[in-house]
């Protein structure tokens, strides 16, 4: 199975933690990946990159409302890196963040997704809304 994934995905599988997370240099800054303009330098502290070589290949964007919810406004993938568990990880990478900086809830608004996030730990708390509860240790 992991020799036709390869074939098909174009891009030889790999475990989506061999892939570093870390927030962007201004020149990495993920506009085409999260479909909009990054114009400040702060925008870049609530976004995350993986790399594979060199070029960007996932990114996630989070937003605080206050001290305790906080969104995953968006996470994508590029196409050639997908099903191979990158989206997982960057998802859970997301989370991991929001609760290092004292979140409690995560909200995420996704139409077509749905199955995935609650798979990782969302449940649906109105169409196309998403939430986590996190609990503190």
């Amino acid at each position: 199975m992991l020799e036709t994934m390869s074939v098909l995905c174009g891009v030889e599988p790999q475990a989506p933690r061999r892939f570093p997370i870390f927030r962007p240099h201004w020149h990495e800054r993920p506009t085409q990946l999260l479909a909009r303009d990054i114009s400040s330098d702060c925008e870049l502290d609530w976004i995350r990159i993986a790399k594979d070589d060199g070029d960007v290949i996932a990114a996630y964007e989070i937003e605080q409302h206050d001290s305790w919810n906080f969104s995953v406004l968006s996470l994508q993938v590029a196409e050639s890196y997908r099903n191979q568990g990158l989206g997982r990880w960057m998802l859970l990478h997301a989370v991991g963040l929001i609760e290092s900086r004292g979140g409690r809830i995560v909200h995420t608004r996704c139409r077509n997704h749905g199955n995935f996030v609650m798979r990782n730990g969302f449940s649906e708390v109105a169409a196309d809304h998403y939430v986590m509860q996190l609990q503190p240790e």
